[in-house]
């Protein structure tokens, strides 16, 4: 009885559960993206690459 009753328990619990996670579609996904892409020319790139060679 008790295994039953912690069976449906766990059941209701699982079904009441929601996920809270916003959803965002492709486009705003990119849109936050590229406010954090920077174009850069070679000149600039080996100057960063000189300075910081790790990154």
């Amino acid at each position: 009885m008790c295994r039953y009753f912690l069976a449906i328990s766990c059941i209701f619990i699982l079904i009441n559960t929601h996920a809270d996670i916003g959803i965002i579609s492709g486009n705003q996904m990119l849109e936050s993206v590229n406010k954090q892409i920077v174009n850069i020319n070679t000149d600039e790139l080996k100057a960063i690459l000189d300075t910081e060679p790790n990154f």
